[in-house]
């Protein structure tokens, strides 16, 4: 986990379970990777993991940034799906 500078234990709880979450959410409803509306969006991953849909972009962004997660804009441009890339990422 040293790929993250994070200052506590439970922020970097919080970062795990949101990966985990896209994983989950992917995984559990079969996904064509060609359709990206059934990509979990930033509200979904949000409600899932009960945090505030500005503490999830900040964690989805973090993750982006470290290349462990795309994310991929809908219809509308404003909306953001997000799925998890092939690289390794965090082992638990």
């Amino acid at each position: 986990m040293e790929r993250f500078n994070v200052r506590s234990s439970k922020r970097l709880d919080t970062i795990v379970e949101v990966l985990q979450t896209i994983e989950e959410m992917m995984s559990s409803s079969g996904h064509s990777l060609a359709d990206f509306s059934l990509f979990p969006s930033t509200r979904d991953i949000a409600d899932r993991c009960s945090l505030s849909i500005y503490s999830t972009r900040h964690i989805l962004l973090l993750l982006q940034e470290k290349g462990l997660i795309d994310s991929v804009k809908g219809k509308h441009a404003k909306h953001l799906y997000w799925k998890r890339t092939d690289s390794p990422g965090l082992k638990h």
